[in-house]
């Protein structure tokens, strides 16, 4: 591994990989969010749902990947020279210890929301405590986007500005959608009742 990224270093620098790395990252976690919630929005046709979940599952692992990219290229940048503690434990490392930290735990939540949802795994767990586990993933969502535009050196540059708002502002907007059906479900529910 070390040859390899020594190799991709004489190329790119640490900085371009971390932080290539890092985006791609967040921008597979927007996806397998957006996705998540769109499927529980249930506007995906039921005919496509089990191709649609099974994408939105392999996203979820790609971005695991390009997160461990992203942490294994941190070993290597020598300005900040972080150890393998500095990017696995919480509060481990000095370097802005909460923002790093808040890294970190997206990466583990990520990590359990990936895993729990391999049908196996999710199967065990029982679908009402996956689904109650899988409320995670917005507050994945949103600390990796500030863990981005915290740490990332690149955050002022309109395009990755840009990118951040635009990608937050379609989670915000789809959990709204999601909270306003679960309660027009809830209030249905209610007056079905009452009848």
């Amino acid at each position: 591994m070390p040859n390899f990224m020594n190799e991709l270093t004489t190329i790119f620098s640490t900085w371009h990989i971390i932080r290539a790395a890092g985006l791609t990252a967040y921008i597979l976690l927007f996806l397998t969010t957006t996705g998540g919630l769109l499927l529980s929005l249930q506007t995906v046709p039921a005919k496509h749902r089990a191709t649609i979940t099974n994408i939105h599952n392999t996203i979820g692992l790609a971005g695991i990947l390009f997160t461990l990219l992203h942490l294994s290229t941190l070993l290597f940048d020598k300005q900040i020279n972080f150890s393998l503690a500095d990017v696995l434990i919480p509060f481990w490392s000095s370097y802005q210890t909460l923002d790093s930290t808040l890294g970190i735990i997206a990466f583990y939540l990520m990590a359990i929301l990936t895993l729990l949802s391999i049908p196996v795994i999710m199967k065990r767990v029982g679908y009402r405590m996956w689904r109650s586990i899988h409320y995670l993933a917005f507050a994945c969502f949103f600390i990796a986007l500030y863990h981005g535009v915290a740490l990332g050196t690149d955050s002022s540059n309109v395009l990755i500005s840009t990118l951040y708002i635009f990608t937050g502002v379609i989670v915000v907007s789809l959990i709204s959608l999601r909270i306003k059906k679960t309660l027009q479900g809830v209030g249905y529910a209610h007056s079905a009742r009452g009848r």
